[in-house]
């Protein structure tokens, strides 16, 4: 079925599609109804996105290349899914649309990879319909394959689900080390088509306007670093406050000046969707939610998700499935030939983290106690105030150690 944008009739305002009537699934099915050539049986509210309204389509016939039953419709209000009260530009659902349309992402090569592996590289989801006017695109289901053998709420969480569910193995590890190569790779071509003087320009056009990232970064990372610190019971010295506000707007300055490359700036594991064979073979790699696309520093993608990597891994871990990721995003986005500020990377890492930290501890019966949040916090405070002297290597270890009593 070929791509159609659905609009409305001059006639029409976006007050008369309301806002709060766009967010049940009863209400969507009604919209789809008058304005979608696509017959849809059901509308199921997917849970565990913040930011968006997303529902999942079953449809009474196959749609696109995959032959799917199941689209994904995402609906962006202005503000924030689960809060209402924080206003969020509906702008957003335009720069994910851009991203998964005009990234030229099947022209990226795949690593070589380790494991005798079903997945031939990393894909973004089809478009199948944009509807700017009323903040909606229906897509290509990236976690249909997955839920033919996982719940629902496992194929979400799979990249999780992967790591601490599946039995440990040297075929898990290798898997792992596919899916972090296969990740770094992919990154370092994005960044690097992003920083190319024959196509900067473009992605400029594209993602240039796009501010919201980079700027609820710095707010959350970096500002507000001491409450977070605070939050978890850590005492500082006056010393390491000091040097810590110091860093905080070198970083600052850093997000804000270097506007080189397009950036996911929203890249975690929980933004990463797999799919296994029922012999729990890798059979493909997906990366969702693009809207906070930006013009930025490639540093924030490698932090965000190595940061994520590492505190997750510490706190969850069974066993160095994490570490394996993290070792081989790193080594493949190098060895693609990105380069890395190693320094200024590993100084947003450890802010990251100290971000996550507290949004752990307020989680209803998380497992994190005071004194795991105080020691995660000490290790994140490595990576800011000893940036100098730690890598990549030194955080996939601290992982390692924890996994073999050494924590």
């Amino acid at each position: 079925m070929p791509e159609v944008a659905m609009t409305s009739s001059p006639a029409e305002t976006v007050a008369e599609v309301c806002t709060a009537q766009l967010t049940e699934p009863a209400a969507v099915l009604d919209y789809l109804k008058k304005r979608s050539p696509l017959r849809v049986v059901d509308v199921q509210r997917i849970h565990g996105g913040m930011i968006n309204f997303v529902y999942r389509l079953v449809l009474d016939q196959a749609i696109g290349e995959t032959q799917q039953k199941t689209a994904i419709l995402k609906y962006s209000a202005p503000y924030v899914a689960s809060d209402p009260t924080t206003k969020f530009s509906v702008d957003r659902q335009i720069f994910e649309v851009r991203a998964l349309k005009d990234i030229p992402w099947k022209q990226f090569r795949s690593s070589d990879t380790l494991l005798d592996s079903l997945c031939s590289g990393v894909t973004l989801p089809k478009v199948y319909f944009d509807d700017p006017t009323h903040h909606i695109i229906i897509m290509q289901d990236c976690m249909a394959e997955a839920e033919e053998s996982w719940h629902p709420e496992q194929a979400t969480n799979s990249f999780q689900v992967f790591c601490e569910q599946f039995t440990k193995s040297e075929i898990k590890y290798q898997t792992a080390r596919t899916i972090g190569s296969m990740l770094g790779t992919f990154f370092a071509q994005l960044h690097d088509w992003g920083r190319r003087p024959e196509s900067h320009s473009h992605a400029v056009e594209l993602f240039g306007a796009n501010n919201d990232a980079p700027k609820l970064i710095v707010e959350v990372h970096m500002t507000n670093i001491l409450k977070n610190i605070s939050k978890t019971g850590y005492q500082l010295s006056l010393e390491q406050q000091r040097v810590l506000v110091e860093r905080m707007q070198e970083l600052e300055q850093s997000v804000y000046a270097q506007r080189d490359t397009v950036i996911l700036a929203d890249f975690r594991p929980g933004n990463v969707l797999l799919s296994f064979s029922k012999a729990e073979r890798l059979s493909s790699i997906s990366i969702i939610d693009w809207e906070f696309a930006a013009i930025g520093p490639a540093f924030l993608d490698i932090s965000n998700f190595v940061a994520e990597l590492f505190f997750i891994g510490y706190l969850n871990g069974v066993d160095s499935t994490y570490a394996e990721v993290l070792d081989s995003f790193t080594l493949a986005y190098q060895a693609f030939g990105g380069p890395v500020d190693v320094r200024r990377t590993i100084t947003s890492v450890g802010a990251a983290i100290i971000d996550l930290v507290p949004q752990r501890m307020d989680l209803n019966g998380s497992r994190v106690t005071m004194a795991m949040a105080r020691k995660c916090v000490g290790h994140a405070l490595e990576c800011v105030i000893g940036a100098d002297s730690t890598d990549f290597a030194s955080l996939s270890g601290i992982l390692r150690a924890c996994q073999n009593g050494g924590e």
